[in-house]
């Protein structure tokens, strides 16, 4: 069975959280080092996380894209980030709740913002896909920064946020081989 997309709006705000409750344990200094990654550091990647979910927010509510492309440092810290991206998760999942078939297999034409754009013509559905898989993308970028860090990147696996999301407790023989 596969996911709706509410249950992935909930699964990225669940690792979302844990994430950012990790890199809230780092100084800024740890956060902004240059670590070889595309985004260059933890904070900057974890900005890019939340500008593109804002984006997809702004065609999805079909506003003008409010943010200014590329990218600069948008927050002043990673609290301030971390309250955005929680508030941004929780109109997600709101939102997907509100979604039908009919409107996932729609058309959801957009264009890049490339310097030089490309149109894309893909259905609702797909272009959700995208932005999920975007988010786990980048945050395993993230982990594996982390762990480059010496930080212990927190366990985001599907199966743990299932047992949470149900409301049971994540067995102490499988919580007992991390650390938080």
């Amino acid at each position: 069975m596969f996911a709706s997309f509410t249950v992935l709006a909930r699964y990225n705000a669940w690792a979302n959280r844990r994430m950012h409750k990790t890199c809230a344990r780092m100084t800024i200094r740890g956060l902004m080092e240059d670590r070889s990654a595309f985004w260059s550091s933890i904070y900057l990647t974890l900005e890019h996380i939340y500008a593109a979910d804002r984006l997809y927010r702004d065609r999805l509510e079909k506003q003008p894209i409010s943010l200014e492309w590329p990218i600069e440092q948008l927050f002043d810290g990673i609290d301030e980030l971390s309250k955005a991206q929680f508030d941004l998760d929780n109109w997600y999942i709101e939102f997907n709740k509100t979604l039908t078939q009919e409107q996932l297999q729609a058309d959801w034409p957009f264009e890049s913002l490339d310097d030089d754009p490309v149109f894309i013509n893909e259905t609702l559905g797909t272009c959700l896909s995208n932005l999920y898989q975007h988010q786990v993308h980048h945050r395993g970028q993230v982990h594996n920064m982390l762990s480059q860090a010496g930080v212990y990147p927190p366990p985001m696996d599907y199966v743990l946020f299932a047992i949470e999301d149900r409301g049971d407790e994540i067995p102490h023989d499988i919580r007992s081989r991390w650390r938080e």
